[in-house]
């Protein structure tokens, strides 16, 4: 009979290899073998380290400050240049690849979450300066759109005096816009109607003579400074045209200008070229048809000497529009196109 050499209990097991009192190896060499047995197989990587604090601290301050540096920046309306832009889809890769080993885990999806980090950033900051750059927002404007689209440098210039306007502190209300519009589509509207089509240019007579029918039934002589382009009256013509022109109106006025610059910007619309010797011909049975049936000619309206007041010189503008659209094919677009200054 042997004793368990750790608690003294009797073995009257022959062979047994542990007491079964206190479960401990009855021989020296069986506590080895079980421990090895235990341990973990050979060839199971060992589980990955995790860096330091510091770099850790370091990594995530670097990315927070260049994604905190890019949105202000969009937010102020300072668009990141193309380097900017083009390195953040490197960095951000490199930046979270460390993190994500730095926190113990595979680098190559910490590089992946990186790249889709970049993309959002892109993402976030092309929809903040579309939303909050002045350029942007004046782009939107249909008005400045169809400006931009016939002259982009004319739309430069303006959108420049916008741009410092609004970093100044004062953004221009919706009517001073109005105005700023009206006043440099009116301008670009005598180098639009040679190269629009006689379709556009007929649209857009039609649309400015109810305007000035409607003005005209209230104040003729601002009537007639519509008629003539006085460029002094422009701010006061703008500012009036709410009150006295119905919306629908105006609406429809607007847009028939803006297609005609677009139209001009296009230049694949049938037009008419201008001559003067046709347009004097297409004039004179429309003077005979004013002298006959309204005791009126079209030297009213246009010659300063006769020395007729404003109201008599709108009548006769109008009724020289009104007659000019009931003519026929090319007489009635070289005669639109004159009356317009295409000259």
């Amino acid at each position: 009979m042997s004793f368990c050499p750790h608690c003294g209990v009797s073995i009257t097991v022959p062979d047994a290899r542990f007491c079964p009192s206190c479960g401990k190896a009855l021989r020296p060499e069986v506590q080895p073998v079980l421990s090895a047995a235990l341990a973990a197989p050979e060839g199971t990587p060992a589980p990955p380290r995790r860096g330091s604090q510091t770099a850790r601290y370091v990594l995530i301050a670097l990315i927070g400050l260049s994604l905190l540096g890019l949105i202000l920046g969009a937010l102020e309306g300072s668009r990141p240049s193309s380097q900017a832009m083009g390195g953040m889809f490197i960095w951000y890769p490199v930046l979270f690849g460390l993190l994500w080993r730095n926190l113990g885990k595979r680098g190559w999806i910490g590089a992946l979450v990186g790249l889709a980090a970049a993309f959002g950033v892109s993402f976030a900051i092309g929809f903040i300066e579309a939303s909050t750059n002045p350029i942007h927002a004046l782009a939107r404007d249909p008005n400045f759109a169809a400006i931009r689209r016939f002259d982009p440098q004319a739309f430069d210039k303006l959108a420049q005096a916008y741009v410092d306007a609004t970093r100044s502190g004062r953004r221009p209300t919706q009517q001073e816009l109005a105005v700023l519009a009206w006043t440099h589509m009116g301008a670009l509207v005598d180098r639009a109607v040679p190269r629009a089509s006689d379709a556009a240019v007929e649209s857009m007579v039609v649309a400015r003579l109810r305007v000035y029918e409607e003005v005209a039934a209230k104040d003729r002589e601002l009537c007639f400074y519509m008629l003539v382009g006085d460029q002094d009256s422009v701010e006061k013509i703008v500012s009036a045209l709410s009150s006295l022109v119905s919306p629908a109106t105006l609406n429809e006025a607007t847009a028939a200008v803006r297609r005609l610059l677009v139209d001009a910007a296009e230049g694949t619309g049938a037009k008419t070229p201008y001559d003067d010797a046709r347009y004097s011909a297409a004039l004179r049975p429309v003077d005979m048809r004013l002298e006959s049936a309204y005791g009126i000619s079209s030297r009213v309206f246009f010659d300063d000497s006769m020395q007729r007041t404003a109201g008599e010189r709108c009548t006769a503008g109008l009724l020289l529009l009104s007659e000019a659209l009931k003519l026929d094919g090319q007489e009635k677009a070289v005669l639109l196109r004159g009356l317009l200054g295409a000259s």
